[in-house]
């Protein structure tokens, strides 16, 4: 089998971007809703979001479990078919690629799971598994290749862990593996879900900075997945924030982590441990929990838990309600000026962070 031709699209703007991008799963009805014609509902897992990642970028996007993070990583890279909006990759829309360019588009898109325990096949040697991926594009130059992604993935020497199986590694070696086999197309993106969320503390810090080290070497793009707002601070250059399927706030991440605008992006940096947390000033609580997926709000999804929710909050989106001077940053949040005055105090992240 002969090499692949690498992708040679001419681009010079982000590696990948979504517009109005959705995905909805309709829910199953019982055999009398369906025999009286009923209408099908939706889970609204993801709605109407804007995102773009620069090469030799790493964008956030952090939320509460279930706000719909990891199906827009899966969306964004072929994983699921959206519901709505376009995808564009270096340039291209997906739905218009023919063959060809679906074959390089998936060998250019990879993805780290959270669970390095779940996402490695055991029967599979590390030989095997980081070595998959070339023979399912037909790659040449095996043994290169596969010892080249150990090797960046700081599985040294490869030749030690090559005829190793999982059960014969440690959480952060599989976790590497995983890493190696990602990068072992050279792809230009990669979404990572929630990287070290299964690892020891004490080799958090490594597998971070081997993810940094890396989107600038390779001049990937990568979209970082976390709940974790330390993390997101350390790692990314940008950051959306998600609530239920939406953006609802974007911007620069140190911008959004020192003077966040919308309340859900206060609530989150509220949640962080601090090491006095009484030298800190507290929003007020979340209460209740979000509303169901299938049927959400009027107006503002985080209306019904936000303490500084109004009337107006309760009619319309507020779409993009607040945009900075400069236009790097925008919330989606009618009530900002008021609440702006409530400031909340720069937190010391480096605790919760764990390095």
């Amino acid at each position: 089998m002969s090499d692949a031709t690498a992708l040679d699209w001419e681009y010079d703007g982000p590696v990948i971007e979504a517009e109005g991008l959705s995905k909805h799963f309709p829910q199953e009805s019982g055999l009398v809703h369906s025999l009286l014609g009923g209408e099908t509902s939706y889970v609204k897992a993801v709605s109407e979001v804007d995102v773009a990642v620069e090469p030799g970028e790493t964008v956030g996007l952090v939320g509460e479990s279930g706000c719909g993070k990891s199906t827009l990583g899966e969306v964004l890279i072929g994983l699921q078919e959206p519901t709505g909006g376009t995808i564009r990759f270096l340039g291209r829309e997906l739905s218009a690629m023919d063959d060809t360019e679906r074959r390089e588009f998936r060998r250019n898109v990879q993805m780290i799971f959270q669970d390095p325990y779940e996402s490695l096949n055991p029967r599979f040697s590390v030989r095997e598994w980081v070595r998959e991926p070339l023979e399912i594009h037909g790659i040449d130059d095996k043994q290169r290749r596969v010892a080249q992604a150990l090797r960046r993935a700081e599985l040294t020497p490869p030749e030690q862990f090559l005829d190793q199986h999982p059960h014969e590694l440690s959480g952060g070696q599989r976790q590497r593996v995983s890493i190696a086999r990602a990068l072992v197309l050279e792809p230009r993106f990669v979404v990572a879900d929630e990287p070290v969320s299964m690892l020891d503390v004490s080799v958090r810090a490594s597998i971070l900075s081997l993810l940094e080290r890396l989107v600038e070497e390779l001049d990937m793009g990568a979209l970082y997945i976390s709940h974790d707002l330390s993390l997101i601070r350390q790692m990314c250059d940008r950051t959306n924030v998600m609530y239920l399927g939406e953006i609802v706030e974007h911007g620069p991440t140190e911008r959004i982590v020192r003077d966040p605008q919308h309340p859900y992006s206060r609530a989150l940096l509220d949640a962080v441990p601090v090491p006095n947390p009484h030298e800190n000033v507290s929003e007020p609580p979340l209460s209740g929990e979000p509303p169901d997926p299938v049927d959400l709000p009027e107006g503002c999804n985080f209306a019904p838990r936000c303490p500084f929710a109004a009337a107006e909050c309760a009619e319309e989106p507020p779409v993009d309600a607040y945009v900075d001077d400069d236009g790097l940053r925008e919330a989606a949040c009618w009530r900002i000026d008021e609440i702006a005055a409530d400031a909340v105090p720069d937190a010391d992240l480096s605790v919760a962070s764990d390095h």
